[in-house]
């Protein structure tokens, strides 16, 4: 199952907000409206009594957005009942004129939903490969005219290959070239090989970690250690690798001893490979 960014956004609050000691902020309830915008403005309106709860100069942001691109934030201009002017987009996504407005609001956050799916999104991107990666297992049809394959586009290198004879599993020795022309293999990447049947070829592969295919559930809470970091203690001031010392900061030093528990787990299963040059 894979994971989910609305759990890790979760797992996420969970560590800015200290979870059970009432920090977390309060939630206001949206009306079913659209938003009427106009320049960097927008107005819209709140279930009936929640204008009473908000003031100007208070922020309201999205709760339980998908991602960066609906975790909307609203700087409130002025309250009429329960009508709000705001600033558009302020500390989170811009909403789009006529576009549904949230029916939850999250009330003055410490971090808005916003700035915590961008730090998610950073540290997939920045923090984790090439120590931390999926591996994933495909498969490919062998072709005796050349010996080759259009390999998976994320596919990044190949650990082994193998087919299945009978009760018996024979290792298939390949090779991963990248930067191959699209007109001849559509994804870029070409896998070279040996094989004497016609029967599929499977294949072990490292691609980098995504939220919408990996599946560890472990990740969770390594992504949401990292992305709370950088909402909480900013970019990190880590030790050098070679003074052998922990992360400067909680949070980081957390995020850095639990990506180096993956480290090790994955490091057996990325060696072992069995390869062909074929030039």
């Amino acid at each position: 199952m894979a994971l989910t960014r609305a759990d890790i956004v979760k797992a996420v609050k969970d560590r800015i907000y200290n979870s059970g000691l009432g920090e977390k902020p309060s939630i206001r309830q949206g009306a079913v409206d659209t938003a009427t915008v106009t320049n960097d403005t927008v107005v819209f309106d709140l279930a009936a009594g929640e204008g009473a709860k908000v003031k100007q100069g208070h922020v309201l942001s999205s709760f339980n957005s998908t991602d960066d691109t609906d975790a909307y934030g609203f700087y409130v201009l002025s309250v009429a009942t329960d009508t709000i002017t705001c600033v558009n987009g302020y500390e989170g996504a811009a909403i789009a004129n006529a576009a549904a407005t949230p029916l939850l609001l999250e009330h003055q956050a410490k971090t808005t939903e916003y700035q915590i799916q961008r730090a998610i999104d950073d540290i997939v991107a920045s923090y984790l490969y090439p120590e931390l990666f999926d591996i994933v297992i495909d498969t490919f049809t062998p072709n005796f005219v050349n010996l080759q394959a259009d390999a998976d586009p994320l596919d990044l290198k190949v650990i082994r290959g193998w087919q299945s004879i009978g009760t018996t599993v024979y290792q298939v020795p390949l090779k991963l070239i990248d930067n191959m022309p699209t007109s001849q293999f559509s994804s870029g990447k070409m896998l070279t090989y040996n094989v004497v049947t016609a029967l599929d070829v499977s294949y072990s592969a490292v691609r980098k970690i995504s939220i919408a295919t990996s599946s560890d559930p472990a990740l969770e809470g390594l992504i949401a250690k990292g992305a709370a970091a950088l909402c909480v203690e900013g970019i990190e001031e880590a030790v050098s690798e070679e003074e052998g010392g922990p992360a400067s900061r909680p949070l980081w030093g957390s995020f850095y001893n639990a990506k180096r528990q993956f480290e090790t787990a994955l490091a057996t299963e990325s060696v072992t490979s069995f390869k062909i040059d074929r030039g």
